[in-house]
């Protein structure tokens, strides 16, 4: 919508004559003297220059009204607002400046976007962790070989009908125990007693704790003990590196390996990646909120500059009717 506010400033003056129609000449001595209508106007005084007071007066008063219209029409955007709004809400400080700006309804949509994607891979990455831990010790799983017997607390063989899990804590401190009383220079072992998350990366991240693995122990533990892999340091002390195969497939082994824990690292490295997407995304919504913030102080600077730019004062001659009379008069004009 355009407005047209007229600023008007009376620069010329103008003059009142005293017209013989109107008002007629008194004299305390002179009779009444009429002009004669079929001809000139009599003047019996001096021209009276009368000026109009540019601060003062009815014209002022439609001056006035007229520069205030002005200043209520040109909404100036507050900058420091904009910036405020889209900083909390992506889009809102440019909705708020230019509702017309095609970027105020797509910061919106990837704030939206953004957070849908987050909350689902942070699910995911919640329900894999699930799997992963029901898959270390949560999940009994049937079979022979050596377990720990919780009522007994000792290591049992079974050919069948075996019931564990697939990591007990109880395979894993009878090894450390039997280890320990034979090598004392070795990493200092701390696995949590309770279903932390440090137990769960710990089982899989380092190999001082493979002991607890079904499968692990089964392939080491010879029924009586273990066939320790170790090296000689320089004091002549031998330190563990791992273990030799029981059933005599190889006579070296340089990294405690064990299929479940194998499986169970792919489970928490699929979690991982989901998690890792989670976080990115909320990256993202941080990236959104600062460039929609940035974004809405340019528009403002922007629209701000455009509106003074239409409001540029035009100056003209006009003419108004003052009093019954027309007066010239300087006009400035502004569009907005």
């Amino acid at each position: 919508m355009r407005f047209i506010a007229l600023i008007v400033v009376t620069l010329f003056s103008f003059s009142l004559f005293a017209d013989p129609l109107d008002e007629p000449l008194k004299t305390k001595e002179e009779p009444k003297i009429q002009a004669d209508p079929l001809n000139e106007p009599l003047i019996t005084k001096e021209k009276k220059e009368i000026k109009a007071d540019p601060l003062d007066g009815p014209l002022n008063t439609e001056v006035r009204k007229e520069v205030k219209i002005v200043e209520q029409k040109y909404n100036k955007k507050n900058a420091l607002r904009a910036v405020a709004l889209s900083a909390l809400f992506p889009g809102a400080g440019q909705f708020y400046v230019d509702k017309s700006y095609f970027m105020t309804y797509i910061y919106p949509v990837v704030e939206i976007a953004l957070w849908t994607m987050s909350y689902n891979y942070n699910k995911k990455g919640d329900d894999e962790t699930e799997k992963y831990e029901n898959f270390a010790n949560g999940e009994v799983i049937s079979g022979a070989g050596y377990y720990y017997n919780s009522d007994t607390q000792l290591i049992e063989f079974k050919e069948q009908g075996v019931s564990t899990t697939r990591y007990s804590r109880g395979l894993y401190k009878f090894a450390k125990d039997n280890l320990l009383d034979e090598y004392e220079d070795i990493l200092p072992f701390s696995l949590d007693d309770t279903n932390t998350q440090h137990f769960y990366e710990d089982i899989g991240k380092y190999n001082k704790y493979v002991f607890g693995w079904h499968d692990w122990f089964n392939r080491y533990y010879n029924g009586s003990g273990f066939n320790w892999q170790t090296v000689q340091k320089e004091d002549n002390s031998y330190a563990w590196v791992g273990n030799i195969p029981n059933d005599g497939s190889s006579s070296d082994y340089e990294t405690p390996y064990s299929a479940m824990r194998a499986e169970y690292n792919k489970m928490r490295a699929k979690a991982e990646d989901y998690y890792s997407n989670a976080d990115w995304c909320q990256f993202g919504i941080l990236l959104n909120h600062a460039v929609s913030a940035f974004d809405a102080l340019r528009v403002t600077k922007k629209y701000n500059q455009n509106r003074l730019e239409v409001n540029l004062p035009k100056i003209g001659l006009d003419t108004r009717i003052y009093n019954s009379k027309l007066v010239p008069m300087f006009t400035v004009s502004a569009k907005f």
